[in-house]
């Protein structure tokens, strides 16, 4: 299949793209709505399946809720990529690769963070809502920056700073919340509004930074992470010139020597 031109204008080929205050606003409203379907998933599941096995056994309640987030996860993280690529065509190309990616990476996150599910399940079933909260944002979080890391090459610091600082203000707006709020709401909270908390936090953080960094650049001209990745390329391609060198000198020293 041939690939699509690069419809992008020339200045934003050559530096970031522009991403202003309407883009900001559609691409959170497209993270909150990506997070309300993940949360109203588990919130569903979670009450109606998960629910009627809570006293089926120690180990069934916990186990069933690890796989309500993983598909959570995964339903909210996929809308959430289909989204950004209807709003930033020229940046979120690849299809079969970004939900490879996320597929991947949930797999990987759930086979991780399920013998947590159980421990706690069996040591403090009062907390198995803190593990589900610990394993959306993290989940969230690393998926979308897997995203960023196979969408953007050239400037792929720029989604990985802003995801970081995205996570640290979602974070800290479910602690207060998390911590605050009495235990029937943080169960509502935990099952359906922490997936729109994070992925709409997150991504609002995110696209913030990236506009105030594209106005920078266009204001002021400096741009230190777009050629990082030169740089490196660079120096990795003088290391390689630099062996083949002392390697086809220690050949003729061998080939003197005989």
């Amino acid at each position: 299949m041939n690939e699509q031109p690069n419809s992008r204008p020339l200045e934003d080929r050559i530096g970031p793209a522009e991403v202003d205050m309407v883009s900001v606003g559609l691409g959170t409203l497209a993270g909150i709505i990506a997070g309300f379907f993940g949360g109203l998933l588990s919130f569903v599941a979670s009450y109606v399946f998960v629910g009627m096995t809570k006293m089926a056994g120690t180990g069934v309640y916990p186990y069933l809720l690890s796989l309500v987030a993983f598909f959570s996860i995964v339903l909210s993280v996929s809308t959430y990529f289909v989204f950004m690529r209807m709003l930033f065509p020229d940046k979120y190309r690849g299809a079969g690769l970004g939900f490879g990616q996320i597929l991947l990476f949930c797999i990987f996150s759930y086979a991780c963070v399920t013998p947590l599910y159980l421990a706690v399940g069996v040591i403090a079933p009062d907390q198995i809502l803190l593990v589900f909260a610990v394993h959306v944002t993290l989940s969230v979080f690393g998926a979308s920056l897997v995203l960023e890391i196979v969408s953007n090459y050239r400037y792929v610091l720029l989604g990985v700073y802003g995801s970081f600082l995205g996570l640290f203000a979602s974070v800290v707006i479910t602690a207060v919340y998390f911590f605050s709020a009495p235990e029937s709401s943080r169960a509502i909270y935990s099952l359906l509004g922490l997936p729109v908390a994070i992925i709409g936090v997150m991504t609002l953080v995110r696209l913030l930074f990236e506009a105030v960094y594209s106005f920078l650049y266009r204001q002021i001209g400096i741009d230190p992470i777009g050629d990082i990745f030169a740089r490196i390329e660079e120096e990795e391609l003088g290391d390689v010139r630099r062996a083949e060198r002392e390697l086809v000198r220690f050949g003729k020293k061998e080939e003197d020597g005989l």
